[in-house]
């Protein structure tokens, strides 16, 4: 949740009054009043996630504007979070029918306004199915979860190579190891179960081999065995506390969530229930599903790491980390 200053700068970025922010938000216009000026103290939690949620949703410089090899205009969200553009102000009576484009929406057969970005009916967040998700552009990245979708960042230059590293020291394990287990990298959707409800892209996941008992049949869906998430600022909120409880749920095994800021990686043996074990980037870190067999040198991680910036540099191609 936004605090009252953040909210403010954002306020001065859009050059927006008091009584913009009343209307696109739903909120009387003489509680935002007493709410910035900080008169109210202790503002209600679902004032200030109207109000968050309507100025999130007029923020362009939440997002990335570029073309493609075609020359078509590509938006991408910078930052991880709820899809505010999707659930409007977060005020089902507001009257406001702008987006963050200036767009207007248009109306669904349902009776539903169509997000002109997404191009799917605006439900209540927690409503939205794989279905809904199967129509929104390819170029744009969400996840769901749930049943509410979440705007997913692209990924930086640090995230790739830290997933990328572990994913071939996984990956060269499983070829000595005869396939037992299986690694795979993200972009590559995730649906736990067939209720519709969930379709995730974890930046790196493994699936093993089931032993099948005599009659018993292979399930259709199900989830990975391990699950690893690179951390970023942004999305720090989503990987250690809503993704953490949903794989738990899901049957997940496993999951590591990586920190490059801190250079720490949080595992979460959930079999075991060895919970939140800190390491370090000058450790070894032993994958619980291999039954200690393997071990992830995140030495080598950080040496990775420390080369990719060295030739950025030297080629004067910094991307975004």
């Amino acid at each position: 949740m936004m605090t009252v200053e953040e909210m403010r700068a954002i306020r001065e970025r859009l050059g927006y009054t008091y009584e913009m922010i009343s209307k696109r938000s739903g909120v009387p216009l003489p509680t935002v009043q007493k709410i910035f000026s900080g008169t109210t103290r202790r503002p209600q939690f679902k004032t200030m996630e109207a109000l968050e949620a309507a100025l999130k949703r007029a923020d362009r410089s939440r997002y990335d504007t570029y073309y493609d090899v075609l020359g078509h205009e590509v938006i991408q969200v910078k930052d991880s979070g709820i899809a505010y553009d999707l659930c409007g102000t977060g005020d089902p009576d507001t009257t406001d029918t702008t987006d963050a484009f200036g767009g207007k929406y248009e109306m669904s057969e349902e009776g539903l306004p169509i997000h002109p970005r997404y191009k799917i009916p605006i439900r209540k967040q927690g409503d939205y199915t794989t279905d809904d998700l199967d129509k929104i552009p390819g170029e744009i990245r969400v996840e769901l979860i749930d049943g509410v979708v979440y705007d997913l960042a692209s990924p930086t230059s640090i995230h790739q190579m830290i997933a990328g590293t572990v994913y071939t020291i996984m990956s060269n394990y499983a070829s000595e190891h005869g396939h037992q287990c299986m690694p795979y990298l993200a972009p590559l959707d995730v649906e736990f179960d067939d209720k519709k409800k969930d379709r995730v892209q974890p930046d790196l996941f493994v699936v093993c081999e089931k032993v099948m008992k005599e009659g018993e049949h292979a399930p259709t869906q199900g989830a990975p065995d391990f699950i690893m998430e690179v951390m970023s600022p942004s999305s720090k909120r989503m990987d250690m506390l809503i993704k953490l409880n949903r794989y738990m749920r899901a049957g997940v095994k496993e999951y590591w969530i990586v920190d490059p800021d801190k250079k720490t990686i949080m595992v979460y043996d959930y079999v075991s229930n060895d919970l939140a074990h800190m390491y370090s980037f000058d450790e070894e870190v032993p994958v619980a599903i291999s039954g200690g067999e393997l071990a992830i040198d995140f030495r080598i991680v950080q040496r990775n790491l420390d080369a990719a910036e060295r030739i950025e540099k030297s080629n004067g191609w910094i991307l975004r980390r």
